[in-house]
């Protein structure tokens, strides 16, 4: 059986980590030290240190450092979505 739950289950891995690395509200509820913080609550202070003004050009550059964990991820797990789709096509 596990075998074939194999596409499944990594699928679940990848949104697991996909929607624990993203968490923004609990963290920022919890987490008080900076060292600690998880990157969106990092973000989302560097964002705002510089008043009411932002300066996209680094912020971008950081936004794309974030994004890269997640994106190496899926390409690693690719294989398993693609024979999940493929798996779930097949009537029988």
């Amino acid at each position: 059986m596990l075998p074939l739950a194999t596409p499944a289950l990594s699928a679940d891995a990848n949104l697991q980590f996909q929607g624990t690395w993203n968490a923004f509200f609990w963290p920022l509820l919890l987490l008080r030290e900076q060292s600690d913080w998880t990157v969106p609550v990092s973000l989302e202070f560097f964002r705002s240190a510089g008043g009411f003004s932002t300066n996209y050009p680094p912020l971008m550059a950081v936004v794309v450092l974030a994004t890269l964990p997640v994106l190496i991820l899926y390409i690693f797990f690719q294989r398993y979505f693609v024979e999940g789709i493929a798996a779930s096509g097949v009537k029988g």
